[in-house]
């Protein structure tokens, strides 16, 4: 997401943390942010050993400090949706808190966008290794429809996601709304015409159970055994958290696991 190590990132505090957010021209709306810090609540140091969160977000002080961001940035409100979307946090970093002041927060959240799903499930590996695959996402309810919709048919959206695993290099990675397809089918019409649509935030929903939000530019990659990782997720063959990582909570999930993309738009 920026251009900095994992290590570096993961030791800022959170004075540190917000002035690098704020002043990052990668991080233009709040669901980036909030990304970002969910982020860093998950890359604990390894020589910590005490299982606490980092901050008390409890303390409105900490939830000032991001409304002055967003006004000083003019961002818009990020989404109740997006918020609701995201699995509770069973390692007790303060994740919860978070979204519960971020949801409670008239200046901070509102009830725009949409959330789409993947149709189809996608081990990492081959995501990373289908070169150009394009990605069929649709409202999880059918009954559910964009707000001013007045098609019949389900709402969807068509993403093209291009990757080229032989470097590690994040100008190899895009994942981009199609605007330009003409589709004859009649089931599902497709919301690629807005022009002024954008993906604001990428998400990873495993087995279709936990819901996390993956790090906005990160860069997926695997090895030829089908190992790999997407930011703080990471896959092995024996779905356990490798030595070499420098995150204490990475996600860690077995490399036939099934993924389904899930991508949250606004206009």
């Amino acid at each position: 997401m920026l251009e900095m190590t994992s290590e570096k990132f993961l030791k800022l505090d959170w004075g540190s943390l917000c002035e690098l957010l704020s002043q990052s021209d990668k991080i233009d709306n709040l669901c980036k942010f909030f990304d970002a810090i969910f982020l860093w609540l998950h890359m604990e140091r390894l020589d910590i050993s005490e299982n606490a969160p980092r901050i008390d977000f409890c303390d409105q002080a900490y939830i000032e400090d991001i409304i002055d961001i967003k006004n000083d940035r003019c961002w818009d409100p990020i989404s109740r949706k997006y918020l609701k979307s995201i699995s509770p946090d069973k390692n007790l970093l303060g994740v919860d808190y978070l979204v519960e002041s971020l949801t409670n927060s008239y200046e901070l959240s509102c009830d725009n966008g949409a959330l789409f799903i993947s149709d189809e499930q996608y081990s990492i590996k081959k995501l990373c290794s289908a070169g150009i695959l394009t990605i069929q996402l649709t409202l999880p309810n059918s009954d559910d429809k964009v707000p001013g919709c007045s098609e019949n048919s389900k709402c969807g959206i068509m993403l093209k996601l291009s990757c080229k695993n032989d470097e590690e290099d994040i100008d190899n990675f895009s994942l981009d709304l199609v605007k330009d397809l003409n589709d004859e089918n009649t089931e599902i019409h497709y919301h690629n015409s807005w022009d002024s649509s954008q993906i604001v935030s990428l998400m990873m929903g495993v087995n279709d159970n936990a819901v996390t939000p993956i790090p906005f530019n990160t860069l997926p990659n695997t090895s030829a055994d089908g190992s790999g990782s997407w930011g703080f997720h990471e896959f092995t063959a024996d779905g356990k958290r490798s030595s070499t990582s420098p995150c204490r909570f990475s996600f860690a999930h077995k490399t036939d696991v099934s993924i389904r993309l899930i991508a949250f738009l606004t206009t």
